[in-house]
């Protein structure tokens, strides 16, 4: 059954593990469904993605190799848009506003007038 992750934007950090009772085995990442992608490197556990395809999902498998014995799992990624914000009222344009707050020391302060 293969793991399903959102992301927002178009890069991710794969996380997969090596098994430890296979000593010296090889790792290969690849993608295999979704679009086209760059890896920082096949290699290792833990490589970055970068989804060249655009937004949408994407399915990863790691395979691990050691001499014949071959054991893969598989990881489907959702690369998604960032959330846009509109209609943003800006309720302290040009406005003086005086304000309290504590310092480290716990000291309440005085300040302002801050500018927005």
């Amino acid at each position: 059954m293969a793991v399903r992750m959102m992301q927002c934007g178009l890069v991710y950090d794969l996380r997969g593990l090596r098994t430890s009772s296979i000593p010296n085995s090889q790792l290969k990442w690849r993608v295999t469904g979704g679009g086209g992608v760059v890896f920082s490197n096949t290699d290792v556990e833990t490589p970055t993605v970068t989804a060249q395809g655009g937004y949408g999902t994407y399915s990863f498998e790691i395979e691990e190799t050691n001499n014949q014995c071959v054991r893969t799992d598989v990881v489907n990624i959702t690369f998604n848009a960032p959330p846009e914000i509109d209609n943003i009222e800006k309720i302290c344009v040009d406005k003086n506003v005086n304000f309290t707050y504590r310092g480290s020391d716990d000291q309440e302060r005085q300040g302002g007038p801050i500018h927005y």
